[in-house]
């Protein structure tokens, strides 16, 4: 058990204007009230310890609610005193907490997916039914600046497009999802529970360079700012200008057009009238809805050739997903070969 400070009263100056940045992230990026309640996913790290504090502190200050979320996804031995750590976490601010154990290494034999995707899954899966069960309206998770620099270079290497390349959205509003700390750099966060003498849990997986993400963070990202350290107000800004980019689009082309029939089908005439950069944009936008994962320019290039040659084909996409195009005109779907199981 420790102390937390539960008011905004009783942190340094410095703490309290951190978490009054936050507030006015929340209102102006997401346009969302700060008396917003949320489910806090905390996994006991360094982020999500400050995320709960920061935003018990906002609630308190506003009078909102709140409740936290820890998935165990046993794959460590010690991931149980993680539980056991926000938990008392919980009492110590007096807030809800809800916990559930997951085998990540079954489900993931199950489905034929690897460890990362699958504790995904069932992470998201398990918030949604805690906001459901509690009646709050978002998910909250403690992604942060250095995350969004992360995700960028990660989409770039992939080969992602734009506006994608500008990273993660800090409001997801397909999951009830939002990123509170979207903004803030990882360095903030650990001064700020250094200051208050908060402990967090460490998870030796997060330096496992087998993982694409954890090679960026520990090689790539400080090399970057060794070489640039202004490189995280750059990721900022490029992210502001992708969001301002998004939802032109998203205004301009509305929602999608498909039939009632078939949802996710776009038609040749409705194709053919529309310039190169809309059609992009439309096939983003059909897969997008059909689920997650990361659509790639090159794939979308040449799903679009095959729409403009006229001749039948079919390309796969991340997340099991298909585009078939033929005479009259593009269907979006699952990919009819996969079954789950």
């Amino acid at each position: 058990m420790f102390s937390v400070p539960r008011f905004l009263q009783e942190l340094p100056p410095w703490a309290a204007h951190l978490c009054l940045d936050v507030e006015r992230f929340v209102s102006e990026e997401l346009g969302i009230d700060p008396r917003t309640g949320l489910v806090v996913a905390c996994s006991g790290g360094a982020d999500s310890t400050a995320l709960t504090i920061i935003w018990h502190c906002l609630m308190q200050r506003h009078g909102g609610s709140m409740a936290v979320a820890h998935l165990d996804h046993g794959l460590r031995v010690e991931s149980s005193e993680d539980a056991v750590f926000v938990k008392d976490l919980c009492v110590a601010l007096d807030v809800p907490f809800f916990s559930e154990r997951a085998d990540v290494a079954f489900t993931a034999s199950r489905l034929g997916l690897g460890w990362e995707e699958t504790g995904r899954k069932l992470r998201y899966a398990f918030f949604e039914k805690i906001r459901m069960e509690t009646g709050l309206p978002f998910v909250a998770t403690a992604h942060h600046l250095n995350d969004l620099a992360e995700d960028v270079l990660l989409r770039l290497c992939r080969g992602t497009g734009w506006p994608g390349l500008g990273g993660m959205t800090a409001h997801d509003a397909q999951r009830r999802l939002v990123r509170p700390l979207l903004s803030i750099p990882r360095s903030d966060l650990i001064h700020f529970l250094q200051t208050l003498h908060i402990p967090w849990r460490e998870d030796d997986s997060n330096t496992d360079v087998r993982f694409a993400r954890n090679r960026i963070r520990h090689s790539l990202l400080p090399l970057i700012l060794e070489e640039n350290p202004n490189f995280l107000k750059g990721i900022n800004r490029i992210w502001r200008q992708a969001g301002v980019d998004r939802a032109y689009w998203e205004q301009r082309l509305g929602n999608f057009p498909g039939s009632k029939d078939e949802p996710f089908f776009l038609s040749r005439d409705r194709l053919a009238n529309l310039h190169q950069a809309e059609r992009l944009r439309l096939y983003k936008s059909a897969l997008d809805k059909l689920g997650p994962g990361q659509v790639l320019t090159d794939t979308l290039l040449r799903l679009d050739a095959a729409f403009l040659s006229g001749k039948p084909a079919t390309l796969q996409f991340p997340g099991r997903k298909v585009g078939r195009s033929d005479s009259k005109g593009i269907h979006f779907g699952p990919d009819p070969r996969w079954n789950p199981s």
